[in-house]
């Protein structure tokens, strides 16, 4: 996991944040729903973007 996350600073989860208008203003320990945990993984991992091995190789 430390790969995918390297390099992601608070400040670009703020500007993200910002970015995408989400309605709950921005701190460390703002609880996060379904939307705001879906747009962070999209914009930030960008999972669809990954091949996927099916033969577990």
């Amino acid at each position: 996991m430390n790969s995918l996350t390297q390099g992601i600073t608070l400040d670009d989860l703020r500007e993200l944040w910002i970015a995408e208008a989400v309605p709950e203003p921005f701190s460390e320990t703002a609880p996060l729903n379904r939307r705001t945990t879906s747009i962070l993984i999209d914009k930030l991992l960008n999972p669809f973007e990954r091949e996927v091995d099916f033969n577990g190789k």
